[in-house]
């Protein structure tokens, strides 16, 4: 998998997990409401599995959303992760320029 692959799909089982917690659904619940297995339904919330054209739009028909208006939803989520990424490894970064600069002068 990709990196690219890899945000969207973190990005993807954060608003899932999100809207199907909004409703005060357990996984099993909105897995039965979608007509979908509990184990794919599990996967994909968990960032391992993949979303097929039609289990998008079943997810969005049950909230009663567009796919558009998902993939809105997950677009804005990724570009946050990819920012929260970005500072993460600035400050590790920085982190490791004090360490190596303190080994340095301790030399």
């Amino acid at each position: 998998m990709n990196h690219k692959s890899d945000v969207e799909a973190w990005a993807t089982a954060l608003i899932l997990k999100r809207l199907r917690s909004a409703k005060g659904l357990k996984q099993y619940q909105f897995a039965d409401e979608i007509q979908m297995s509990l184990h794919k339904y599990n996967r994909i919330e968990n960032a391992r599995g993949k979303l097929s054209q039609e289990d998008l739009e079943k997810i969005a028909e049950y909230y009663q959303m567009s796919v558009e208006d998902l993939f809105l939803k997950i677009h804005k989520e990724i570009k946050i992760l990819q920012g929260e990424e970005k500072e993460y490894f600035a400050k590790e970064k920085i982190n490791y320029l004090k360490i190596r600069d303190e080994r340095y002068q301790n030399k």
